[in-house]
């Protein structure tokens, strides 16, 4: 099994410096994940394997992801609206064919802003672009975390452009919070938010907010919007916690060699961007073994899979997936 160098090696945990109560509450935090997996113990994947919809909310029929990949690329295009929310304005668009109907999020920003201070080469310039999408949906996949809806790239009306499928009748975390105190959110939203750290660290998504995060009615989260990802920037970011971990992402993240992140980004990623995403894979690594090593694998790692479980458990007893 290759494992990366410990970037935190011979230095205090961060753990170690936390007030008990905050360590308290992070073991609440994984508890759930321990306790579900005591006592249902494994649990066949299937029961999860098909959660997308069509525009009525009905399972699509694709036997694979592959072939849902396939009918985004090149099914037409019967209806679009514009969303007037957000920066960009993305196009709401309804995909018809052989008696299957989807919807998607069409995206076309591209437009790059480099540092007043120094060169369009600078590793801290940035870029807002649709192709980001597409590479987060790469990796998500690659990973094994199936938390970015299918993306492909596509062009439409002439203009290229990513085309995310729609997550039907999902809620943002915002809409959410507009019904239920932050402290009323379920054990389960908050986990699974862990896992989703981990993955921003990964892309540098600095621009994570209650906005781009959806649950759909099986409490299932999904991570949408990172066209703002994926800065020259080899570091972790400095305000997105990373203190646990769902256990079979981080050992993806331990095996996956240079060579699949390199395919998975498809040329989309110049070099620079590329030597980042690589790099920051290594500290994620790094800095989760060492919290590993220092306070332990159960109080660090969670099963998601087991925690999507029991999101879908309480939404079958709630109108509100997260409470």
């Amino acid at each position: 099994m290759r494992r990366c160098p410990r970037e935190l090696s011979g230095s205090p945990s961060p753990f170690r410096r936390l007030p008990l109560t905050v360590l308290v509450a992070l073991a609440i935090l994984v508890a759930p994940a321990i306790l579900i997996a005591l006592e249902t113990g494994p649990v066949a994947a299937a029961a999860d394997s098909s959660p997308w919809l069509d525009a009525n909310g009905a399972p699509l029929p694709f036997a694979s992801e592959d072939e849902l990949l396939e009918f985004l690329q090149t099914a037409p295009v019967v209806e679009q609206k514009r969303v007037e929310t957000g920066i960009n304005h993305l196009l709401k668009v309804t995909l018809e064919r052989d008696g299957v109907r989807l919807r998607g999020a069409f995206r076309t920003v591209d437009v790059e802003f480099p540092s007043r201070h120094e060169s369009r080469l600078s590793r801290n310039h940035f870029r807002d672009s649709y192709k980001y999408e597409v590479i987060a949906y790469r990796l998500s996949r690659l990973l094994g975390l199936d938390r970015v809806p299918p993306t492909v790239l596509r062009t439409f009306h002439g203009e290229s452009g990513s085309l995310q499928l729609w997550i039907e009748n999902a809620q943002t975390e915002a809409a959410v919070i507009e019904r239920v105190s932050a402290a009323g959110l379920s054990a389960p939203h908050r986990t699974q938010k862990q896992a989703m750290h981990v993955f921003d660290h990964l892309i540098y998504n600095f621009d994570r907010h209650q906005g781009n995060l959806l649950f759909d009615p099986n409490g299932r989260l999904w991570y949408i919007d990172h066209t703002r990802a994926f800065r020259r920037l080899p570091d972790l970011m400095k305000d997105t916690p990373l203190v646990t971990c769902d256990r079979a992402l981080l050992e993806r993240l331990r095996q996956v060699s240079d060579e699949e992140i390199r395919v998975a980004a498809g040329g989309l990623l110049g070099w620079m961007e590329l030597d980042s995403l690589l790099k920051r894979r290594q500290r994620v690594v790094a800095r989760l073994d060492q919290l590993i090593a220092d306070n332990g694998s159960e109080l660090v790692t969670f099963d998601l899979d087991d925690i999507t479980r029991q999101a879908r458990d309480l939404s079958q007893d709630s109108a509100d997936p997260t409470t």
